[in-house]
């Protein structure tokens, strides 16, 4: 699958609202673990029924927040969940090294849009917990 690339808005309970930018892309030749062992450790933090039928899928990507991030993008990695028909469920992502404690979900409002919520420096002091608008800007090629 082609990286989209997507505007984003975020903004905190008190009123901080900050732009930047979200690239992500789902590697859909690559499947997750799906021996007992692997599935097992992908439910057990999630705590998800046992027969629920999702397929999940490795993601990885960057976001750009210039007054969070600074000029250089952060990368992504994480997992995307799926039904047996139609558009990715969740997302969650964090970053490849835990430099800034960001971890985020995301939801597919429809084919332009995504929300969700974002958490910078996680369990620190200074946490900020976001919540999250992107609109796609950029078509898959």
């Amino acid at each position: 699958m082609d990286e989209l690339t997507y505007n984003i808005l975020i903004r905190t309970k008190q009123g901080l609202t900050l732009l930047g930018k979200l690239g992500f892309r789902v590697l859909v030749n690559q499947p997750v673990d799906r021996t007992a062992d692997g599935i097992g450790a992908l439910l057990t933090p999630t705590q998800q029924q046992a027969t629920t039928e999702l397929f999940v899928y490795p993601m990885e990507g960057s976001i750009s927040i210039p007054l969070l991030t600074g000029l250089q993008p952060v990368p992504l990695v994480g997992t995307a969940w799926f039904p047996l028909i139609g558009p990715y469920l969740t997302a969650i992502l964090g970053e490849v090294a835990p430099r800034y404690g960001l971890v985020m979900q995301l939801y597919e409002l429809d084919n332009e849009h995504v929300c969700g919520g974002l958490q910078w420096r996680a369990g620190e002091p200074g946490e900020l917990t976001f919540s999250l608008l992107a609109t796609l800007i950029q078509l898959p090629a």
